[in-house]
């Protein structure tokens, strides 16, 4: 009987302390997975290579990817894509690059691959999102007016 009520207040302490410290393994699986991200962001313009991020990580690429997956979501070739959009966007919107060679500069030399990518991440091609950022940008902002709110100096 006393051992049963040890026993069961044993129950209630391990039950109370899992969900408040998660385990030794769910930390390491989140600094891995931070590690991956970082990895990752550090070569967006290289090719993936799965067997040279394992070697360089010194971890199976599988609990790479599941420590990825936990961390945000995506598979490490996910989140490389989400990357390079990222990336994308933004030199759509501030620069005149051709979107070839937006996509050389985020990692994907092949224009009509990145077209496609963008575009199923996106919901629109690069030219579109590019086109209709601008003429959001004219309604907002109409000839004269100023976007800090003030008028244009005169030359």
């Amino acid at each position: 009987t006393s051992a049963l009520k040890l026993q069961a207040k044993l129950g209630e302490l391990f039950v109370r302390l899992a969900p408040e410290h998660g385990g030794a393994g769910t930390l390491r699986a989140r600094r891995i997975g931070e590690m991956v991200a970082r990895y990752l962001q550090e070569r967006l313009t290289e090719p993936f290579d799965a067997g040279k991020m394992e070697r360089e990580l010194h971890f199976h690429f599988d609990y790479l990817a599941r420590c990825l997956k936990k961390h945000t979501g995506m598979s490490p070739l996910q989140y490389l894509h989400h990357l390079q959009i990222d990336q994308a966007k933004e030199l759509l919107l501030r620069t005149d690059l051709p979107v070839s060679a937006v996509a050389e500069r985020v990692g994907q030399p092949n224009a009509a691959y990145f077209s496609r990518l963008f575009r199923r991440v996106v919901g629109l091609p690069p030219a579109a999102f590019r086109a209709g950022a601008h003429s959001a940008r004219s309604e907002a902002f109409p000839a004269g007016a100023h976007p800090h709110g003030g008028e244009e100096d005169e030359p």
